[in-house]
């Protein structure tokens, strides 16, 4: 058996990229990240760092000069990022000190999740307190021997500087190598046993069928009942606990569950984390009331938190949920989509001009000069604007958030509450207005395929609830651009799209959240083209990615370059797992296709990580809410006609919270080779409905009302 560290270095030296990178010289000034598409890297290629990519060069390099390498991890709306960069990188005295002693690499993490899921696992091996920018310092040969998130320039509060750090760390690698190699050596053979470990755990103890009810009571403990949310610190949406607790309410009608993600919800769309003036979610706040973000936004944030609300609203029916999608998708078509292409771009900075939240904050007077005395009173009181600012974090600033609701101040002006929601909107009119002349954030125009295909998902739920055509077609248009664009002449999928180009390897994210958007997509128009690519790129991530051993799906195919191993990842981080949608997927189009391989899959996979989510089930969720497509109700429908004659009764049964279910329109002999219900025949000559509850069916019906009220009167 090789020792760990030639293991590794045959691993790093085989790298195959997407692209492989070629040792070009950079014009003048520039460093080899000039070369680079991604938005991210290019905000560093002015820097005196000699930086590479993530590439077979930079390891060569510093096995032939024996240098450390040192692996700098972010993302181009990454604040701290922005401060190490310009604080350290492009500092020349700095800079010379990396150029020295390192050969730097910067990864930005959104490119390739799959190297920062590793540095991350490192970084929660060693300290634990773990964030971005990732700093990760390793040997030639590719072992990891020092970590660290920001670092500032010069030591300061117990916090060892880059001046400090960089010679200190070359001397004690220059005196102790053997030991620092030593070192190195135990921590990837705990990155390489963990998994190992878990899912052995995992396996020996007895499955239970049914884990929700004590995942709920876990999820409960956590429940901020003043402010909504989790946790009584930071707050983050954290959508795939809510779209769990709406499927137990839904099986359970357990009232706690759903006022969890009712308070959570409301809390969110008054709160400052909300975009008032735009529309659209900053990615987290600082404060546990939801009042000051972080103020970068997320393409993933914006497709999860329309998700969400729009299955909310089915069950709530709060219009004020209705408006949040509406004006989320707004933001979204406005800011981060490519017409041309049909793309979505990735995300928004939270800086401009050099300052956190400066495009978004107000002073008290901008909002008086563009109100008159009537407007300005009723504004002011709503939005909670004050001549001081309205929180600690930026003083003389508003943050703008909803302070009191419109009912209260109807009383209190004795006006008609219509009159006053009118005033309000047309204040937001005037600031949006206003604020476009400011200058905006950063805009990283990276189009991700994981993220878009999830952009799909939300999209295909908002539009049954807001039936306006350009939601749907925008969907599809993106699905098709993803199917053409991002995937090569030989059918494989790659992650990143970006001035034309393609790059990286697709990984598990990317095909199990594609595969989910085209099912999703089907259901929403009934068009068999979708399906079928769904099957596609089903069999495509079981070829690529299943391991048959484990019972599971890799992050990353036996084709890219990778640091330790191929990676298992099962927990939610800031999009549900890879895992899990790809179990949703198993599970949905087994109950689609009645083949027996999406179901044995299905089995394995809730085998090896129903005990773990049980653990865990704040970071195991979206698992939590697929695998209720196995353990509980599902529904199934089977249409038998014609396309226009099933959208109709398709329109009527999404409006209606049935989570667990899927749909099959039989028009001819091509459908019954896909779908479950191949001896489906139709009634009478007519369109014919069958309604179907773990494959047991009810009478079939041949009237569109008659179905809807067999669908209302049954307990799905």
């Amino acid at each position: 058996m090789e020792e760990p560290n030639q293991t590794i270095q045959s691993e790093i030296i085989r790298v195959i990229e997407s692209k492989p990178y070629i040792l070009q010289e950079p014009p003048k000034g520039k460093n080899r990240l000039y070369f680079e598409v991604s938005p991210y890297l290019k905000q560093h290629e002015d820097n005196p760092v000699d930086w590479y990519p993530w590439c077979k060069e930079a390891f060569e390099k510093a096995q032939k000069e024996n240098k450390l390498i040192f692996v700098s991890i972010g993302y181009s709306t990454c604040h701290w990022c922005h401060v190490m960069e310009r604080e350290s990188f492009s500092n020349p005295e700095i800079a010379n000190l990396m150029n020295r002693y390192f050969v730097p690499i910067k990864i930005d993490r959104e490119e390739r999740p799959d190297l920062d899921r590793i540095f991350m696992l490192i970084c929660e091996i060693t300290i634990r307190n773990c964030g971005w920018p990732l700093n990760v310092i390793l040997t030639p040969d590719g072992l990891p021997i020092f970590v660290a998130t920001y670092i500032p320039p010069n030591s300061i509060g117990g916090m060892i500087g880059m001046r400090e750090l960089i010679p200190k760390i070359a001397e004690i690698w220059r005196e102790k190598k053997k030991e620092i190699e030593e070192n190195g050596k135990k921590i990837v053979k705990v990155i390489k046993n963990l998994n190992n470990e878990i899912f052995r755990a995992s396996r020996e103890k007895k499955i239970q069928k049914d884990i929700t009810s004590q995942s709920f009571d876990v999820i409960k403990s956590y429940f901020d009942e003043d402010y909504g949310g989790f946790g009584y610190g930071q707050k983050f949406p954290n959508v795939p606990i809510l779209i769990f607790l709406l499927k137990f309410w839904n099986k359970t009608k357990n009232k706690t569950a759903l006022h969890i993600v009712e308070k959570t919800l409301d809390s969110m769309a008054d709160g400052g984390i909300y975009d008032h003036i735009g529309g659209g979610f900053h990615r987290y706040t600082v404060d546990r009331k939801w009042l000051v973000p972080h103020f970068e936004k997320m393409l993933y944030d914006q497709a999860l938190l329309i998700l969400i609300y729009s299955q909310a609203y089915k069950v709530l029916k709060k219009q004020r949920y209705r408006e949040v999608v509406r004006e989320t998708i707004n933001y979204l078509f406005e800011n981060l989509y490519d017409d041309e292409i049909g793309g979505f771009f990735s995300a928004e900075d939270a800086e401009s001009e050099g300052e956190e939240g400066k495009f978004y904050l107000w002073e008290y007077d901008e909002i008086r000069k563009l109100c008159t005395d009537e407007e300005f009173e009723i504004i002011q009181r709503y939005f909670g604007i004050s001549p001081y600012g309205n929180n600690q974090s930026f003083p003389q600033k508003n943050i703008i958030h909803i302070s009191s609701d419109t009912q209260r101040i109807s009383e209190i002006y004795k006006k008609d509450k219509d009159e006053v929601e009118r005033i309000i909107s047309e204040v937001k009119r005037k600031m949006k207005i206003e604020r476009e002349k400011r200058i905006r954030p950063f805009k990283d125009t990276k189009i991700l395929t994981d993220w878009n295909a999830l952009t799909i998902i939300a999209l295909t739920q908002a539009y049954h609830i807001i039936e306006d055509k350009n939601i749907i077609q925008k969907a599809e248009k993106a699905s098709k651009f993803l199917i053409e664009k991002t995937t090569d002449e030989y059918g494989k999928l790659y992650h990143v799209y970006k001035d034309g180009k393609r790059g990286v390897l697709g990984m598990l994210e990317d095909y199990s959240f594609l595969t989910l958007a085209l099912i999703e997509l089907y259901f929403s128009n009934l068009e068999r083209y979708f399906v079928e690519k769904s099957i596609y790129f089903a069999e495509e991530m079981i070829k690529m990615f299943y391991d048959e051993q484990i019972g599971l799906f890799r992050n990353q195919n036996s084709q890219t370059d990778f640091v330790f191993t191929r990676s298992v990842d099962i927990f939610d981080h800031s999009i549900p797992s890879g895992n899990s949608v790809a179990l949703e997927c198993m599970l949905k189009l087994y109950k689609l296709t009645g083949r027996e391989k999406y179901i044995k899959i299905s089995e394995r996979m809730i085998e090896n990580i129903s005990h773990i989510a049980e653990e865990n089930p704040l970071a195991c969720s979206y698992f939590l809410q697929a695998m209720e497509l196995f353990s509980g109700n599902t529904t199934e429908i089977a249409i038998v006609g014609k396309r226009e004659d099933a959208m109709l009764f398709v329109k009527e049964f999404q409006k209606r919270y049935i989570p667990n279910y899927v749909i099959a329109l039989i028009e001819d002999d091509r459908d019954r080779e896909i779908f479950f219900a191949k001896d489906f025949r139709q009634k009478d000559g007519k369109t014919t409905i069958y309604i179907c509850s773990n494959f047991v069916c009810k009478e079939p019906k041949t009237d569109i009302n008659d179905a809807i009220r067999l669908l209302d009167d049954s307990d799905f």
